[in-house]
């Protein structure tokens, strides 16, 4: 016969089933510093392999989603009709009796290029490539989604993406990252752990239907940061290259096509977050450190 304690510790354990659609590097950061947060983490790839915290399955062999999930994250890449995830899955997640919240990881390449001028979650939405209109479709979708299956969606509008293994720290210490000169570019940036506690954040407060800037507090010309990489390994920075004779992937070109800073009081002030690098530097100083302790 089981104590009520014990009933009462299953019923929690059974609501706290985290699935990541696309457990790629957010997401599987996420999991990293979530591990203790929840009993379950699963997650999608295009792939079958083993993690060490979260069940890993191939998103082409999902049919069902599992029923005691209760947090979803969503960062699979759109595609012409907006979210994918969306277009197959979102009658089971509306059926989820245990759903409490849904996360979109969206970009805030949505807001299109300002000139460099400031913008938030009121401000208008111009995207000018693809990939950024079609995460407005998706948006669009889950949004839309809370009225009409009462799914509780948030999104989030990141910027640009570093963190341990995902930095121009090792390019600078082969001497390969190139210093291009933009005058008055200016891009915003977050660290991924910062995602993950903003993410957890929310999770912790949901508020459906609202939409979060995800960016630390110092946007700045990228040139900046990667003069800042070769100090942090010792080395000169090379000639700097002018923005027109850059050899810039398709990629790269849209990024710098884009000149614009990210503010991120919404995030702050309703879900009590603060960035733990509110800059590049910290951040990258951290990555940096990261990569002594493994060589060590």
């Amino acid at each position: 016969m089981h104590s009520v304690a014990s009933i009462i510790d299953y019923m929690v354990k059974t609501m706290t089933h985290l699935f990541c659609f696309g457990f790629g590097y957010t997401a599987q950061t996420l999991a990293e510093i979530a591990s203790t947060t929840f009993d379950t983490i699963s997650g999608t790839s295009r792939t079958s392999y083993k993690h060490q915290i979260a069940q890993v399955i191939v998103y082409d062999d999902l049919l069902m989603i599992p029923q005691d999930v209760a947090h979803i994250l969503i960062s699979i890449p759109p595609n012409e009709n907006g979210d994918p995830v969306f277009q197959k899955f979102v009658t089971q997640i509306s059926n989820l009796s245990k759903l409490k919240w849904v996360g979109y990881l969206s970009t805030t390449g949505v807001y299109g290029n300002t000139d460099g001028a400031w913008v938030d979650e009121s401000s208008p939405t111009h995207p000018t490539s693809d990939l950024s209109s079609n995460r407005l479709k998706a948006e669009e979708q889950w949004l839309s989604a809370l009225d009409a299956h009462k799914i509780p969606s948030h999104i989030f509008r990141l910027a640009g993406i570093y963190g341990p293994s995902r930095n121009n720290i090792e390019q600078a210490r082969t001497g390969s990252l190139q210093i291009i000169n933009k005058p008055n570019q200016v891009f915003s940036r977050i660290h991924v752990e910062d995602i993950s506690q903003l993410l957890l954040s929310s999770i912790n407060s949901p508020h459906a239907g609202e939409i979060y800037n995800a960016c630390d507090d110092y946007p700045c010309n990228p040139l900046e940061v990667s003069e800042f990489c070769y100090k942090l390994v010792g080395r000169t920075p090379p000639k700097h290259i002018a923005f027109e004779d850059a050899d810039l992937s398709p990629m790269a070109k849209l990024f710098y096509s884009q000149s614009r800073r990210v503010d991120n009081t919404k995030a702050k002030k309703t879900l009590n977050w603060q960035p733990k690098f509110p800059s590049y530097k910290e951040g990258l100083l951290d990555c940096l450190s990261m990569t002594h302790t493994k060589t060590l």
